[in-house]
């Protein structure tokens, strides 16, 4: 008698890890602006001209230790509101506004304002970005609410505008941050880079006329480099969602399909009408693969099947199958529905998935969140398929079960 045993573990990603590459900030060229700031950051940052957009670039690099670009995994233990990366940068070098002509000889404001859908965050705000769960935080240290809604006053010039139309302000500081704000809505395993199509504005506030001015100001918004190659060096924040599957099963059948010996009918005899057998038993030593796990995280793992026998760990192909498969973990027949903690992770994973800081003031903690790594048999989980006999009578030829994995990391 032949029996072929198909197994298929499931996936499940109970822990959404997120992940960086960096991102620039900018308009599309050819953009024209009416009037605006120049807003220098650390000598290539921010908007180099009264007429330029906003931009942030190398600014949210991070040290992947040699390891490659960072790229962030969502993982139920990355905190909310926990930072993806954080800076924080004085402006420089500063060139001045260039104010509308209805704004002459007054009093202004230079303000930022941030996009509808932005959250208060301290003196500033979080963007939203092109994922769910992940947002562009900029705050103004010191600074307060501006005249308008979501808005930040981030210099008060003391001299009103000349009759060049043009005013100066002192410094101010920017601090940039990527912040997890929830899940990832992510499709598992898929990489998406992070993008901010609106992302709000530096503009000028008419303290006499209490009104905006004419002018666009400074847009904020995201313009993606692929990769460092890419001008400037720029690389780009990638976020994704972890995978997890069963990696490997030992012995020759590599993959998910175990196939059984042949045995005969005669070989069920000694275990009257119900019973398992020894005879052409299939023991393999199988592992998980889980990108981006903390370093504490060990998955736990489940198991189930469409139609249980009479026992643990028994499949049958169908409700009135007289012959089935039992499937045992370390030596011991499992039981479905029952989650078995701290299984050992193996194979090829993401080996470095960034670092994120607690948001508590002048204290900026990091902590590195990496897969476990391992090599050897000595993480490989023992588990035996055996033939089940689960009455009468044995019909001669080949049949096959199914059974569900599934991998939870926390």
């Amino acid at each position: 008698m032949s029996n072929n045993l198909a197994t298929s573990p499931q996936r499940r990603w109970a822990s959404p890890l997120a992940a960086l590459l960096g991102v620039y900030l900018a308009c599309s060229a050819g953009s024209a602006y009416a009037g605006g700031c120049s807003i220098i950051l650390n000598g290539t940052d921010g908007s180099v001209s009264v007429n330029s957009p906003f931009i942030l670039s190398s600014i949210f690099n991070i040290d992947t230790g040699g390891n490659g670009p960072p790229s962030w995994m969502d993982a139920a233990t990355v905190p909310i509101n926990a930072l993806m990366t954080d800076i924080s940068l004085p402006t420089t070098s500063l060139g001045g506004c260039s104010v509308a002509s209805t704004a002459f000889g007054h009093k202004v404001q230079i303000l930022f304002v941030a996009p509808p859908g932005s959250l208060p965050n301290g003196s500033g705000y979080t963007v939203p970005s092109n994922v769910p769960g992940v947002g562009l935080r900029l705050q103004f240290p010191g600074k307060s609410n501006g005249p308008v809604a979501n808005s930040i006053v981030v210099a008060a010039p003391t001299a009103n505008v000349n009759p060049s139309g043009v005013v100066t302000y002192v410094p101010f500081t920017v601090r940039a941050s990527w912040v997890r704000t929830g899940p990832f809505l992510t499709t598992p395993g898929v990489t998406t880079y992070l993008n901010v199509s609106n992302g709000g504005a530096f503009k000028i506030y008419d303290l006499t006329l209490n009104q905006m001015t004419s002018d666009a100001g400074n847009a904020v918004s995201t313009n993606l480099r692929p990769s460092a190659t890419a001008p400037n060096n720029i690389p780009s924040l990638v976020v994704r969602t972890p995978t997890c599957e069963v990696g490997s099963v030992g012995g020759a059948n590599v993959g998910r399909l175990v196939t059984m010996q042949s045995v005969n009918v005669t070989d069920f005899n000694a275990v009257g009408n119900q019973g398992a057998i020894s005879t052409s038993q299939n023991e393999t030593g199988w592992y998980f693969v889980c990108e981006a796990l903390a370093n504490q995280s060990m998955p736990e793992v489940s198991f189930n099947t469409a139609f249980p026998g009479p026992e643990d760990g028994v499949a049958l192909p169908s409700a009135d199958s007289t012959l089935g498969i039992q499937l045992l973990m370390r030596g011991v027949p499992v039981q479905f529905g029952v989650t078995y903690p701290n299984q050992p992770l193996g194979g090829p994973g993401e080996p470095l998935t960034g670092k994120y800081s607690s948001d508590d003031g002048a204290t900026f903690q990091t902590q590195y969140l990496q897969n476990n790594i391992f090599n050897g048999d000595v993480l490989n989980i023992p588990i035996t398929f055996r033939y089940y006999k689960n009455g009468s009578p044995l019909v001669p030829g080949a049949f096959s079960v199914n059974y569900a994995f599934t991998i939870n990391i926390f």
